[in-house]
């Protein structure tokens, strides 16, 4: 089986993985000592993100049995609902584990620029959990970005969450600026939002380190990665040699 649109983390050191195939997106679990055989969990064939808290998934993909509207699905409770936006928006998700729940960042284009220049985009965040009726519920913790938005990613922290949005004027001619904004287990502001030593950088890649975070990000034909502590601090940076298009970054505990 060829797989595309890939997710993948672990919990209580064992791995997973949520794929997606020409035939729907597939969950193999026990990486890397027992791998389960691939269980089919939906007809989707277009995979945004991906995340487990406790024994529950929470997946963002576009549905294929509704049309093809972006659509949050728990499994296994196979909970589900429609997120409304606007189709020629880039609408990326991202989605990390909190206790008992999830929080999702949408990242949106409103709908009254939906087809104007310049847009006004902007990020959702929302808490994601399975009630006891087996219902997917969500309520919205905020909504940030003053000046358009064009990348976002969000990576956990011990009491929440770290919010990471690259706001500018203009995507081809910037200049960018860099923001974390830490965020509550319900997806609320704690705190300001805090500038980045980034400069007129555009990242493209996050990954939790402790209750910090690394950052990929491009200046000319470079590309650097920067570490970044519990207060939104530069701690360490490097450089790599030439630019990279994609780079994907994992922590290690040690």
């Amino acid at each position: 089986m060829s797989w595309s649109q890939l997710a993948v983390g672990s919990t209580n050191d064992e791995g997973w993985l949520v794929a997606a195939s020409g035939t729907g997106t597939y969950l193999i679990e026990g990486i890397p000592s027992a791998p389960t055989e691939p269980v089919r969990i939906g007809g989707s064939v277009n995979l945004e993100r991906a995340a487990r808290a406790d024994d529950q998934y929470l997946l963002r993909w576009l549905s294929p049995e509704q049309g093809l509207p972006l659509q949050t699905f728990a499994w296994p409770s196979e909970a589900s609902d429609i997120v409304e936006f606007c189709m020629s928006g880039l609408n990326k998700s991202e989605i990390t584990a909190v206790p008992g729940a999830f929080l999702v960042a949408t990242h949106k284009r409103s709908e009254a620029s939906c087809n104007s220049t310049p847009s006004e985009e902007f990020v959702e965040v929302s808490r994601y959990h399975v009630d006891e009726a087996g219902e997917l519920a969500s309520t919205l913790g905020g909504v940030f970005g003053d000046e358009v938005v064009y990348e976002v990613s969000l990576t956990p922290r011990s009491d929440g969450a770290w919010l990471i949005l690259t706001e500018g004027p203009d995507v081809a001619l910037g200049p960018f600026t860099t923001y974390a904004q830490r965020l509550d287990v319900n997806g609320g502001a704690v705190g300001p939002l805090l500038p980045l030593s980034t400069g007129d950088a555009y990242p493209f890649s996050a990954s939790p380190a402790g209750d910090g975070f690394v950052l990929a990000y491009s200046i000319l034909d470079s590309t650097s990665l920067e570490v970044f502590d519990a207060e939104a601090q530069s701690v360490a940076s490097g450089v790599l040699a030439g630019p990279i298009d994609s780079l994907a970054i994992t922590v290690s505990p040690d």
